[in-house]
């Protein structure tokens, strides 16, 4: 049932013959791999591949980077997928990648709230970096930033991510939390400063920067590794005593529905007899009952 409800939401999002497949199959990987129900699963891929333009195909190459990220870092697949689902529409808009955005994810979930406010509060980081605020402007000018410079336009969000981390790291305390609350919005204040201090720390070091965002990256850089062991981990699945025990009763299951379908005329003739049977039973004295 549960197959058949995911087939026709993603028959609605407009899927059709191998990608209809593909993507209940990337749908099913998700709620295995990620411990998910299938509503949450299937509105959040659909929400993913809509953001991002991707092909059912990309969708499962995207899956496995989702799991790399998972695996080194705190913030997990439905949480990474949460986020997306929040914030990636804003974020491909932008110019930033499926990947980039699970690195930015993983650097603030847990640590600077739940996958929900992440989510929100990357869109919000994303929107104002991209049309930044009078006072923002002005802001970023003491750093060095002028936003109607031909750099600073033709750069990605993450690339204006990664400059004004530069120049983020170089203030006082006092002068980030202003800066914080005109770039970010005061709602984002340390959420933006933990993601400025984990970009710039990757900027800095590469593969051995500090924090989860450059760990995320490291674990999506190599995408074949990625592949090799979310295939592993799904056959590791499959493969369990508990979950050949459920197949072996799907199994079961429809093959009692077979069989028992040439019985059903037999069964429908046995129960009116014994419905008879149990009338006449009725109309006897209670002492012949």
């Amino acid at each position: 049932a549960e197959v058949i409800k995911v087939g026709a939401a993603w028959a609605q999002a407009g899927a059709s013959g191998v990608g209809l497949a593909r993507s209940v199959e990337a749908t099913m990987q998700a709620m295995i791999i990620g411990e998910m129900g299938a509503e949450a699963a299937t509105t959040g891929l659909i929400a993913i591949q809509s953001s991002y333009n991707l092909s059912s195909k990309d969708l499962l190459d995207v899956l496995a980077d989702l799991n790399a990220t998972e695996n080194q870092t705190a913030i997990s697949m439905s949480g990474l997928i949460e986020v997306i689902t929040r914030a990636g529409g804003t974020a491909r808009t932008a110019g930033i990648s499926v990947q980039e955005l699970a690195a930015m994810a993983a650097a603030l979930v847990p640590a600077a709230g739940s996958a929900a406010q992440a989510g929100n509060a990357l869109r919000t980081v994303i929107s104002r970096i991209m049309s930044p605020t009078a006072d923002a402007a002005d802001l970023m000018r003491l750093m060095g930033i002028e936003v109607e410079s031909a750099g600073w336009q033709s750069q990605t969000a993450m690339g204006r991510i990664q400059t004004l981390s530069q120049g983020f790291m170089g203030l006082s305390d006092a002068q980030k939390t202003v800066v914080s609350a005109s770039v970010a919005s005061r709602w984002q204040i340390n959420r933006f400063d933990l993601l400025m201090e984990q970009v710039n720390s990757n900027m800095k070091n590469g593969t051995k920067g500090v924090g989860y965002y450059t760990a995320a990256l490291n674990a999506m850089g190599d995408h074949q590794k990625a592949v090799a062991q979310y295939q592993r981990e799904l056959n590791t699945y499959l493969g369990s005593s508990p979950q050949q025990f459920n197949i072996l009763i799907a199994v079961l299951k429809n093959a009692m529905s077979t069989a028992i379908q040439p019985l059903i005329p037999s069964l429908i003739i046995l129960l009116k007899r014994v419905a008879g049977l149990a009338e006449a039973i009725n109309k006897l004295s209670p002492e012949t009952k």
